[in-house]
């Protein structure tokens, strides 16, 4: 009796594992990719399934599908490096650390008082005065994301 009970146990296990294998087993593995909707995948097969259309085979952003204007506001990338404009350093996939040319410019004084603010880069500065010397303006007065009610 007890042989027979498990057995059935096994086999249950081993129809559900089954199941599940025929309904994702080509979705385990293989390399992310980038829905044109700019969310990574962990696979073609899981973007497929959820009916993204593919941008590129890799995380996103897609960098040489990246559009920008050829318009002049130099920003200074996380990564120390000049960029045109804000699009320029995004693409390249770093964040903006100011709104110049590289460096930026450590002369600023500023309180170590604590009222957080949000930047239009979406990061969160200490104060205000710590956000302007980074060249950022502030977008709302609390810790990043602004959260708009109503919209």
């Amino acid at each position: 009796m007890n042989i027979s009970l498990a057995a059935l146990v096994i086999l249950s296990c081993y129809l559900q594992i089954n199941q599940v294998q025929s309904q994702y087993g080509s979705c385990y593995g293989g390399q992310p990719v980038c829905g044109i909707n700019g969310r990574t995948y962990r696979n073609e097969c899981v973007a497929r399934r959820r009916g993204i259309t593919i941008a590129c085979r890799r995380r996103c952003p897609c960098r040489s599908d990246c559009i920008c204007t050829a318009e002049y506001q130099p920003v200074c990338g996380g990564n120390g490096q000049t960029y045109s404009n804000s699009c320029m350093a995004r693409c390249a996939g770093t964040t903006i650390a100011c709104r110049r040319r590289c460096p930026c410019r450590s002369d600023c004084i500023c309180t170590e008082e604590y009222q957080p603010v949000c930047g239009e880069n979406g990061q969160t500065y200490s104060n205000s005065c710590k956000a302007r010397c980074a060249g950022v303006r502030v977008q709302c007065p609390w810790r990043c994301p602004c959260f708009v009610i109503g919209k």
